[in-house]
C-alpha cells in the first residue's frame, strides 16, 4: 500500500548531502542514516515472502535516507549518500515475482536483485523529472512493473508507467488514458485487472481505456481514495478519510467512524485473513482482530503497517519501527539499532575488536559486528539503560582482567563496570555514582586503566582525577594541580598507561606521570621543551616514544627531547592536532585541522615517524569532514575516525578489513514439494545470516551447481525426473561463511506418463531457466538465469506431443525474459519445450 504525498513538518534543512558513488575503495562510512533504523522518518514498510522486514529511513537535517532490511536479528542498510538509491526519501517498497526489491523514491525507483541496485530516474525513463515521485508499485502476472508517479502537491503532474524490462509505456491525462493527474496507489489482481486510486475514485485501467468506480456507481463511501490493497482472499480494499471499503466482486464491506474507531487521519492499512490494521497520523493504529476493533496508541504518526503470517502487527512512522503481538510491544529506533547520532565523544576498541562509541546523545554504544547494542535513555528497553539521568556517553576502557568500563558525562555522571566484558549478563553490572563512590564523578571527560587494573577517571574541570583501587574497591580523588600543574579549571584530556606501567594523566596545561612505585613527574606546557599550547591526546609507539596532540602541533617525546611537528615544518594539514593514534609499524595517525580562522581546512595527517607524510583533506579525499575529533585503530588495522558532524569514517589502505564473526550452519534442512522436475529446499533462518549458498548435484555425478539466495527457502526447477539429488547449504553472517549443513537427499518423481521424448529432447537438468507463474492463467514468463545455448523456438504441446503453441525467439540465455500467451489453452497439464541448435529442454506446466 502506498501513500499520498506527505506534507512534512516545517524543518530547516541545515545540511545537504550530495549523492555520490558508492564509498571509494579503502573507505567505509558509519552514520545514523545507514545503520539500524536509519532516521527519524520511516515512510513505509513491507514484509517479503520469506518474512524479512523492509522499511526506509530518512534523516531530515542531513537529507540522507536509506532502504533498511531487518531479519529479526541484523539490520542491513543501503543509503542514498552512498549512491545505492536515487533519493533520500523512500515512500514505498514492493517485491516482484522474482523476489527482487523495488524502492520508490521522490526522484525515481531502484531495484535490488540481491547483488546490486539499478536505478530508474528521469535520465533513463520518459517520466519528467518534476513528476517522478513514485507513489505506488505493482506487478502483473508477466512480472511487468507498474507504478504510479505524482508530484501534484508540489506543482507536478501524475500518471501511470508500465515497464517490461526494456520499454516504458506512460498512461496520463494528456494521452487520454487517465481521467486525472492526481493518482496515488496501484494494485493488480490475480486476473491482471489494474486498479488505481486517485481523487476521482478507483480507476480500472485497460490497455487503451479506463472505467471509474466512484460513489455514483458503487458503494464507495468517499470519492478521493488514498490507498488500495488486494488481500490474500482477493478482496479489493480502498482507504479514504475515516473510511475503509472492501469489495469481493459481489459484496461490499464498510468501516467508518460509526462502526469502528477510524478517524479522519487514517493513512495506511493492511489486511490478512480476517485481521485489519489501519495506521493514522493521529499517532494511533486501529486494529480489527477478526471480532472487534481496538485502538493502539503509537509513539507518533503511523506511516506504514503490515500483518505477518503469525498475526503480529508491524508498524513504522516518525521515530519508530515496532512489533505488536496483541499484548506486548517491541520498539526499534535509531537509539537501539545503530549509531544514534552523528556526533561522538570517544571511540574505543577492546581486546575482542568490539567498537565502543561514546555518543553525544545516545549514551554508550557497542558494535559487535554486525550487531549494534545501545546503552542509553532512548533505547526503548531493548537493552539496559544503566544511567538514565544523562544522554551523553563520554568514554570507554578495558582493564587487565577484560572488564569493560563505560563512563557517562553529566551533572550526575557515572561509571559502569561490565564484568568479563560480557554485556549480555546484566545481572553483574556495577554502577558507580558520586553517592556510592564517595568521590566526584561529575562531567567525566576520559577514563583509563593501569597495569594493576585500577580505574582512572578524568573530569572536565578542576584538573580532577578520581581513581578506583580494585584491591580495596575504594575511590580516591585529587587534582593534578596538587602535583605542580597550573590551572584549576582545566579538563583532564587523556589517561594512558605505558609499557612500564606509568600512568600518564594529561590535562590541557600539562602532564603528570605516576610511576608504579608512587613517584611522579610533572611536565608543564611552556617549560623544559614542552611547547606552549593546550594538550588534547596522547599515545605511545613500540620504541617508547610519546606522541602528544596539542595546539602547537604533533609533539614527539623520547623521554629526553621534545620534537614538534607543525604545518610549517612538516607535511601536516594543519598545526592544531586534536587526536593521535599509533598504528602498524609505528605509523602515526593525527587529526589535524584549523576551524578557528577562515578559510577552514583539515583532515587526517599520516606520518611514518621519520620523513614521509600522507594527508587526507575534506574535498580532495574521501574523508567526509575536516574536523576529526578522535582517531582509533582496530585489531585488523582499520583506522576509525570520529568525523565531527558526519559520523564515523573507516580507512584502510587497500580496502577496509571486516571482522570475521561466528556463524552457525543452517539447521533442520529438508526438502518439500518434490515433483518430476522441481523441489523446494528449506532450512531454518540463521541468526545474522544475510545470504545463503546452496550446492546441489545428482547423486551419481561430480558436477555441482551453486545458487545464492537471501532467503531460507529455494525452489529448484529444471531437475531430471526419477533422479536422486543431494544438496547442502551454508550461511553468510556479515563477512563470514558458516560450515555447510549436513547432506540432504531427495529423489524426483518419475517421468510423467503419456510422454515420450525424442532422441534430442531432454528434461532440463540445470537451473538455467525459470517458468512462472506455474500453474498459469493467461501468461507464462520464462526467465533465463545462466549462460547456455541460445534458444530459437519455444513451443507448448499436450501430453501426447501435439503442438498447440509455437513462438520463434532469439533469446540468449542469461539475458532475456520471454512471455508467452497461454490464455487460449484449456485447463490441464502441458509440456513447455525450448529448442536450441542441438537439444530441446522440457518443463512441465499447468494451466488453470
Amino acid at each position: 500500500m502506498k501513500h499520498t504525498y506527505i506534507l512534512l513538518l516545517a524543518i530547516t534543512i541545515l545540511f545537504q548531502a550530495a549523492l555520490s558513488a558508492q564509498p571509494p575503495k579503502g573507505w567505509q562510512y558509519i552514520r545514523p542514516s545507514n545503520t539500524g533504523v536509519a532516521g527519524d522518518y520511516l515512510y513505509t514498510m513491507n514484509i517479503d515472502s520469506f518474512g524479512i522486514k523492509w522499511t526506509t529511513g530518512f534523516y531530515a537535517f542531513w537529507e540522507e535516507g536509506s532502504v533498511d532490511r531487518f531479519d529479526d536479528s541484523v539490520w542491513t542498510n543501503w543509503s542514498s549518500f552512498e549512491g545505492y538509491i536515487p533519493a533520500s526519501r523512500v515512500y514505498n517498497i514492493e517485491f516482484d515475482h522474482l523476489h527482487r526489491v523495488w524502492a520508490g523514491t521522490d526522484t525515481g525507483i531502484a531495484v535490488y536483485d540481491g547483488n546490486k541496485w539499478t536505478q530508474y530516474t528521469y535520465r533513463n525513463t520518459p517520466i519528467p523529472k518534476k513528476d517522478f515521485r513514485v507513489n505506488g508499485i505493482a506487478f502483473d502476472k508477466a512480472n511487468n512493473l507498474w507504478l504510479t508517479y505524482n508530484n501534484y502537491y508540489l506543482g507536478g503532474r501524475g500518471g501511470v508507467a508500465k515497464f517490461d524490462g526494456a520499454t516504458w509505456t506512460l498512461f496520463t491525462k494528456d494521452n487520454g488514458l487517465l481521467p486525472t493527474w492526481n493518482v496515488s496507489d496501484i494494485v493488480i489482481d490475480r486476473h491482471d485487472n489494474i486498479f488505481i486510486s486517485g481523487d476521482v475514485g478507483i480507476i480500472n485501467l485497460k490497455s487503451s481505456s479506463y472505467t471509474i468506480i466512484d460513489k455514483t456507481n458503487s458503494q464507495l463511501q468517499n470519492t478521493s481514495i488514498s490507498d488500495l490493497y488486494i488481500d490474500n482472499n482477493g478482496i479489493l480494499w480502498a482507504l479514504s478519510d475515516a473510511a475503509l471499503d472492501g469489495f469481493d466482486g459481489k459484496t461490499w464491506i464498510h468501516y467508518n467512524s460509526q462502526n469502528s474507531p477510524l478517524d479522519p487521519y487514517v493513512y495506511c492499512f493492511d489486511v490478512r485473513n480476517n485481521k485489519i490494521c489501519v495506521g493514522s497520523t493521529s499517532s494511533r493504529a486501529f486494529i480489527f482482530n477478526g471480532t472487534s476493533w481496538s485502538t493502539y496508541i503509537a509513539p507518533y504518526h503511523v506511516y506504514g503497517t503490515k500483518i505477518d503470517t503469525l498475526g503480529n502487527y508491524w508498524m513504522c512512522g516518525i521515530g519508530f519501527f515496532l512489533k505488536y503481538d496483541g499484548r506486548t510491544t517491541v520498539t526499534y529506533n535509531r537509539y537501539n539499532t545503530g549509531l544514534p547520532e552523528y556526533w561522538m565523544n570517544d571511540i574505543y576498541v577492546d581486546s575482542k575488536n568490539r567498537k565502543w562509541v561514546a555518543n553525544g546523545n545516545g549514551g554508550v554504544d557497542v558494535l559487535d559486528e554486525p550487531v549494534w547494542k545501545d546503552y542509553g535513555p532512548y533505547n526503548e528497553g531493548l537493552f539496559p539503560n544503566p544511567v538514565p539521568y544523562t544522554t551523553i556517553g563520554s568514554a570507554t576502557t578495558e582493564d587487565k582482567y577484560g572488564n569493560i568500563w563505560m563512563a557517562y558525562w553529566g551533572t550526575f555522571g557515572a561509571v559502569v563496570e561490565i564484568p568479563r566484558g560480557d554485556e549480555t549478563d546484566t545481572t553483574d553490572w556495577v554502577i558507580w555514582e558520586s553517592a556510592n563512590a564517595g568521590v566526584e564523578l561529575q562531567f567525566i571527560n576520559c577514563i583509563g586503566s593501569d597495569s594493576s587494573g585500577n580505574i582512572w577517571v578524568g573530569l572536565d574541570h578542576d584538573s580532577r582525577v578520581s581513581v578506583l583501587n580494585r584491591a580495596t574497591q575504594k575511590w580516591k580523588s585529587f587534582s593534578l594541580t596538587q602535583f605542580g600543574l597550573n590551572g584549576g579549571y582545566t579538563k583532564v584530556q587523556a589517561i594512558q598507561t605505558d609499557a612500564e606501567g606509568n600512568v600518564w594523566a594529561e590535562s590541557e596545561l600539562g602532564i603528570v606521570v605516576f610511576a608504579p612505585d608512587g613517584n611522579y613527574t610533572t611536565y608543564r606546557i611552556g617549560e623544559n621543551g614542552l611547547p606552549f599550547g593546550l594538550l588534547f591526546d596522547l599515545d605511545f609507539d613500540s620504541k617508547g616514544n610519546k606522541w602528544i596532540a596539542s595546539d602547537s602541533g604533533l609533539i614527539k617525546f623520547d623521554d629526553v627531547n621534545w620534537t614538534v611537528y607543525n604545518q610549517k615544518n612538516s607535511g601536516m594539514l594543519a598545526t592544531h592536532t586534536h587526536a593521535v593514534a599509533v598504528g602498524e609499524n609505528d605509523t602515526i595517525y593525527a587529526a589535524t585541522f584549523n576551524t578557528f580562522d577562515y578559510p577552514y581546512y583539515g583532515g587526517l595527517s599520516v606520518f611514518d615517524g621519520d620523513r614521509y607524510w600522507e594527508t587526507f583533506a575534506e574535498g580532495s579525499s574521501p574523508i567526509p569532514h575536516k574536523q576529526v575529533q578522535d582517531v582509533e585503530i582496530d585489531k585488523l588495522g582499520n583506522i576509525w575516525l570520529d568525523c565531527e558532524s558526519e559520523g564515523i569514517a573507516l580507512y584502510h589502505k587497500g580496502g577496509v578489513i571486516h571482522q570475521r564473526v561466528s556463524c552457525s550452519a543452517p539447521a533442520n534442512a529438508f526438502t518439500s514439494n518434490i515433483k518430476n522436475t522441481s523441489a523446494i529446499l528449506n532450512w531454518e533462518f540463521t541468526t545474522g545470516g544475510a545470504q545463503y549458498q546452496v550446492k546441489y548435484k545428482k547423486a551419481n555425478s561430480s558436477a555441482v551447481q551453486t545458487i545464492y539466495t537471501t532467503s531460507p527457502r529455494l525452489i529448484l526447477s529444471g531437475l531430471q525426473p526419477g533422479t536422486k539429488y543431494q544438496w547442502v547449504v551454508r550461511a553468510k553472517c556479515s563477512y563470514t561463511w558458516s560450515a555447510y549443513s549436513s547432506v540432504n537427499a531427495f529423489t524426483t518423481a518419475a517421468l510423467f506418463a503419456g510422454n515420450e521424448l525424442k532422441d534430442n529432447e531432454k528434461i532440463a537438468q540445470e537451473k538455467d531457466f525459470i517458468v512462472q507463474p506455474n500453474p498459469a492463467t493467461n501468461y507464462l514468463l520464462i526467465t533465463f538465469t545462466s549462460t547456455t545455448q541460445a534458444v530459437k523456438e519455444i513451443s507448448i504441446t499436450d501430453m501426447q506431443g501435439k503442438n498447440l503453441l509455437k513462438k520463434s525467439v532469439t533469446a540468449t540465455i542469461g539475458s532475456n525474459n520471454v512471455s508467452l500467451d497461454v490464455s487460449t489453452l484449456s485447463k490441464g497439464t502441458y509440456l513447455l519445450k525450448l529448442q536450441s541448435d542441438n537439444e530441446v529442454r522440457v518443463e512441465k506446466i499447468m494451466k488453470q
